[in-house]
């Protein structure tokens, strides 16, 4: 029974030696043995365990890349189902076994309960298949059959398989990203951030990466360029690099952009957009004189200038400062909230919103005529400073003042008697053609005429100080001296001359003089005396 045994298993290692997929009609008792093969190695059963292996594709285990065992109980009870186990064995060490597949033939005895895995056919053939089995992998079918009577159950096993060797390589897939980041708004005069992030967010390495911006025209970078381009080289697996760079706008408006990055292996990708609107501040500044004309009388003259600030651009006006320079000659009577900055006002406007205004105004004095022009500037970040200016006339009223003396009084006949003639301008307008003329008597003897000098600049008839001015020659026409006109008499101004007279006569005499200006011919002359004594 033995012999017989070794028969059949030595036909079943030849078949699957010869890849041959079908079960166990090579172990039939009608069928005669093929040429012998190695027998099949049968391990001694283990307790409730009879085993048999089959070795592919030598038929030696040792030789082998692939075993099968079988293993079943070693004595069955008709009837009374049993438990028994297929495993597959790959015994390499680097190769991989595909197509593997494993037959069960059932005699007609033996009925097929279940397995896992379930087989791919449950037939009197059972099949499983395995499409792959890496080195050193196993794989354990656990089934179920029943004895359908008492008898002598055969039962052959088989398997074929494609040994495969295998390279195994890493195919990757690297993948960039580009987020773009800028402010919504900036000013003119600032510079403005844009922030690049390159990423790779695929796998394996992203090589020859660069990152270029160009950007849209009226802006560019700090030094100049329009467009940016960044070698980064290489980037790991959800590795990012940062790029940041400054850029300047020439004018206000809306900027759109968006960058772009590219890698080896034809990798692009374009950024997001992003939107930038750049703002100015654009300030406006106005000076309205609230009088245009005022007139000096005897004390001074005053007058107001009223500013306006304005922002007519489209940012906030920061720190706005306006700064009033007033004329020469005036005094500031009222500047409220200014501050005296040099001999400057100075006018802290603050933060101006888009068309938003603020005023100032700042009041003068002056007590000397003439035309007065103020000044004012403004300015605030990023905003080009504006200026204006408003003037005001300051009319004076002229009003002379005639005055004699004569030196001395009385006088005795045949003695020098010395008559001094004073045209003050007490006024605060220039007087003009200043001229002056005097009367003899019969009882005088004339005798000389010219200049005069007041030391002290205190003409007569005045308590302040008035500045002396060149007068001029005279000449005796007649009775009557006559001087050359002066042209101008300004403003706190004064001319003086002398009469030298000898007395010929006694008598209370009188010694009449005349003036006459441009700006007197409306009233007509004005005339005064000086009564001297002469006597013997």
């Amino acid at each position: 029974m033995f012999d017989l045994r070794s028969k059949l298993f030595g036909a079943i290692l030849a078949a699957a030696a010869a890849g041959s997929l079908v079960g166990c009609e090579c172990c039939g008792p009608k069928k005669p043995a093929p040429a012998p093969l190695p027998a099949p190695v049968v391990e001694a059963p283990k307790v409730g365990c009879k085993k048999v292996v089959f070795a592919y594709p030598s038929g030696d285990p040792r030789t082998s890349i692939a075993l099968l065992e079988k293993c079943m109980p070693p004595e069955l009870v008709a009837g009374v189902s049993f438990d028994f186990t297929l495993t597959v064995i790959n015994q390499s060490e680097t190769m991989c076994l595909e197509n593997v597949v494993v037959t069960d033939k059932f005699p007609a005895n033996l009925k097929f309960d279940s397995a896992t895995p379930a087989p791919d056919s449950a037939t009197d053939t059972l099949r499983w298949t395995f499409p792959k089995m890496n080195p050193k992998e196993v794989k354990v079918i656990k089934a179920r059959a029943t004895a359908v009577d008492a008898g002598n159950i055969l039962q052959c096993v088989a398997m074929t398989c494609t040994p495969t060797a295998c390279v195994e390589v890493v195919a990757t897939k690297p993948a960039i990203k580009l987020v773009k980041s800028a402010p919504a708004e900036a000013m003119l005069c600032e510079e403005i951030p844009v922030r690049l992030t390159v990423s790779n967010t695929g796998s394996g390495l992203a090589r020859d990466v660069v990152v270029v911006d160009n950007l849209p025209s009226g802006l560019t970078t700090a030094d100049g360029k329009s467009s940016v381009s960044v070698p980064v080289g290489v980037l790991g697996p959800n590795q990012s690099k940062d790029i940041v760079f400054m850029a300047k706008a020439s004018k206000t408006g809306k900027y759109d952009n968006s960058a772009s990055a590219s890698a080896a292996g034809g990798l692009k990708v374009d950024s997001n957009g992003t939107s930038t609107v750049v703002k100015q501040p654009v300030l406006e500044i106005t000076k309205k004189a609230l009088q245009e004309k005022v007139l000096v009388g005897r004390g001074t003259g005053g007058f107001t200038h009223e500013i306006t600030v304005t922002n007519k651009g489209d940012a906030v006006a920061l720190g706005t400062v306006v700064v009033d320079t007033p004329p020469a000659g005036v005094a500031v009577t009222k500047a409220d909230g200014a501050m005296n900055v040099g001999g400057k006002l100075q006018f802290a406007a603050g933060d101006l919103k888009p068309n938003e205004s603020k005023k100032f105004s700042v009041s003068f004095s002056t007590p000397v005529a003439g035309t007065y022009v103020n000044n004012v500037t403004a300015s605030a970040k990023c905003a080009a400073p504006v200026s204006a200016n408003a003037q005001t006339v300051v009319s004076g009223i002229p009003a002379v003042l005639l005055e004699m003396a004569d030196d001395p009084d009385p006088v005795r006949v045949g003695d020098i008697v010395t008559y001094t003639i004073v045209v003050t301008n007490q006024g605060s307008a220039d007087d003009t053609t200043i001229a002056v003329s005097a009367e003899l008597t019969d009882e005088m003897t004339f005798v000389s005429c010219g200049p005069k000098n007041l030391p002290g600049n205190q003409p007569p008839g005045t308590t302040e100080k008035f500045n002396q001015v060149p007068s001029t020659n005279g000449k005796l026409d007649g009775k009557t001296v006559k001087f050359d006109a002066v042209k101008v008499l300004g403003a706190k101004q004064y001319v003086a001359w002398e009469v030298k007279v000898k007395a010929a006569k006694a008598k209370d005499v009188r010694f009449w003089t005349t003036l006459t200006t441009d700006q007197t011919k409306a009233g007509g002359e004005i005339k005064k005396n000086e009564s001297t004594n002469f006597y013997e």
